[in-house]
């Protein structure tokens, strides 16, 4: 299944589509993929934590 909610990342906001799977296991439980942050978010790998 899937649902369309609002994501919020700093001062931005956009309509995202998630699936309900359980990734209760999983270290990270909401995956992002490419379709949601393309032309809004860049990615760099060497960082984190920066909003």
């Amino acid at each position: 299944y899937f649902i369309e909610t609002k994501l919020v990342a700093g001062d931005q906001s956009w309509p995202v589509r998630v699936t309900l799977s359980n990734r209760s296991t999983m270290k990270f439980r909401m995956l992002l993929g490419r379709t949601a942050m393309e032309n809004r978010i860049v990615v760099d790998p060497a960082l984190s934590h920066l909003l």
